[in-house]
């Protein structure tokens, strides 16, 4: 027979387990349904290239900034941080 103390070991061994394999969900932008780019954007969520904003929105018909492009590419491409000094005279490092 095996013992309480075995029983709960087991137990909290098999919740541990579950959670390892449950794959992580990212919510889906709340402003995209019925936007032609839908399925696209999705994908690019789902892989973790495109994020959208805190508040749950994507504004998907808004002009995206330099620095946003930038941090897409990067993810996308999988750059590497680099040290070296831009040579954009509008910014500031």
């Amino acid at each position: 027979m095996i013992s309480l103390r075995h029983r709960l070991i087991i137990y909290v061994l098999f919740i541990l387990t579950l959670l390892l394999v449950t794959p992580v969900v990212q919510a889906m932008p709340s402003d995209i349904q019925g936007h032609w780019a839908e399925d696209s954007i999705s994908n690019l969520v789902d892989k973790g290239v495109l994020n959208g904003y805190p508040d749950g929105s994507f504004h998907p018909d808004q002009s995206i900034t330099r620095a946003e492009l930038a941090k897409t590419l990067a993810v996308a491409y999988k750059f590497q941080a680099s040290n070296k000094k831009g040579q954009f005279p509008d910014t500031k490092e």
